[in-house]
């Protein structure tokens, strides 16, 4: 790894630790909108139990994500 490399990475450090500690706000964000679990499922005409499946979760999981 280079100097300069070196440098931004330690700054990026250094900058999550004051975000973390309160001391500064993040420069960017992200927003994600809900997505409708249940329209996506039921688009692939799928039951929960196979949607869960497909996903790799539980059922449960899938039920609370409903």
């Amino acid at each position: 790894m280079n100097d300069d490399s070196f440098a931004e990475l330690l700054s990026s450090v250094k900058e999550a630790a004051a975000i973390y500690r309160g001391e500064q706000k993040p420069l960017r964000g992200f927003h994600f909108d809900p997505l409708d679990i249940k329209k996506i499922r039921d688009g692939y005409n799928l039951t929960q139990r196979e949607f869960a499946a497909l996903l790799g979760i539980s059922v449960s999981t899938l039920r609370n994500w409903e």
